[in-house]
């Protein structure tokens, strides 16, 4: 279904089917398996311009899920630290509105947290 559903919505999403046909996998190790297989495998992103540039993987996530990470004996310590210090998380609060996020990144030594409304933006852009 997943697969038909991309097929005909969208030319830009794609289905992998790598982690359904595992036996459980720890996040850290989807994370790697995704910024692998697009930057290694496929070379990047290609953008606006056709260049191609590394893909930033982000885990998309509940932030009730996110709020179990603090909870001892959830998540091993290396889940935990792959998308803290690796990539990043796309954190979707239960209390925002519909279609917001909070993007939170900590690479190289910097750490930005962003909260971002797509409607807002795409009124802004219009």
């Amino acid at each position: 279904m997943c697969n038909l559903a991309a097929e005909q919505t969208s030319s830009w999403l794609m289905v992998d089917p790598w982690e359904a046909f595992q036996s459980y996998q720890r996040t850290a190790v989807v994370l790697d398996h995704f910024e692998h297989e697009i930057n290694n495998k496929l070379g990047g992103v290609a953008t606006l311009e056709g260049e191609m540039r590394p893909a930033k993987i982000l885990l998309l996530a509940g932030s009730d899920l996110i709020a179990t990470m603090s909870e001892p004996g959830v998540w091993s310590q290396a889940d935990v630290r792959f998308p803290l210090l690796m990539s990043g998380f796309v954190i979707t609060p239960p209390h925002f509105p519909p279609f917001s996020w909070i993007t939170f990144s900590a690479s190289t030594g910097a750490s930005s947290l962003s909260v971002q409304d797509p409607t807002w933006t795409r009124q802004r852009m219009a």
